[in-house]
């Protein structure tokens, strides 16, 4: 992802994290070890995260052992592990309130469970927000924050589902159960994600003043 400026991206080069301007110069290793690279709200530092599978749901995340999320300035040097957490899964930092979500697998009594976490950017106490058990048939997909930052829209139990990051609670925005995937957030007061059944994919958008789930493309007949 870019830094928040457009003028920086990290990259990953056989799981080692690098830093580039858009040219393609001025290249910095920043981690030995990591992917998934993103950036703080200043763009001054970089989360790298374990090397997790490039797969949407955190199901198959988990085919790659879960871990700390390290903070490293662009200088290369090691600033924290975010919030001293060891089971992290995926995170996606929120820029405007200077926070970031995290996918937790936490284990009790043999059952696994997948939670959603948030916490100040450059760690700190974090603060609950769900938790569902895990199995093949229900995960949870990466979390899109809001352009704002108060809200988040996610995959989990064959629908899409918008959250409240200020107090957890869950609004249902897709029609019927399904594979839905890939939440988008632009800044057009709508929600994009990908819908996979028997006939294929198709994007639908969520309309957040009409309330309503759209199918725009490919067009169906009824």
């Amino acid at each position: 992802r870019m830094q928040r400026t457009g003028e920086v991206v990290p990259v990953s080069d056989d799981y080692s994290v690098w830093v580039s301007d858009l040219g393609g110069k001025n290249d910095k290793k920043i981690a030995d070890r990591g992917s998934n690279a993103g950036w703080s709200s200043t763009g001054e530092y970089v989360y790298v995260g374990p090397n997790w599978s490039n797969s949407n749901t955190t199901y198959h995340l988990l085919r790659n052992s879960p871990g700390p999320v390290q903070i490293y300035a662009l200088s290369g040097e090691k600033y924290a592990d975010l919030g001293g957490y060891e089971d992290i899964v995926s995170a996606r930092p929120v820029w405007p309130t200077k926070q970031i979500l995290i996918n937790r697998l936490v284990e009790e009594d043999e059952t696994q469970y997948l939670e959603l976490w948030i916490l100040p950017e450059m760690g700190g106490k974090g603060r609950l927000l769900f938790a569902d058990k895990l199995s093949q048939d229900n995960f949870m997909t990466r979390v899109a924050p809001s352009p704002e930052g108060n809200f988040a829209v996610f995959g989990n139990r064959g629908h899409m589902w918008s959250i409240d990051l200020t107090d957890g609670k869950r609004h249902k925005l897709t029609p019927h159960e399904s594979y839905w995937w890939y939440p988008v957030w632009p800044r057009d007061g709508k929600v994009y994600f990908i819908e996979e059944d028997e006939d294929g994919d198709s994007i639908w958008l969520f309309e957040f003043q009409a309330k309503t789930a759209i199918r725009i493309w490919p067009v169906r007949s009824s």
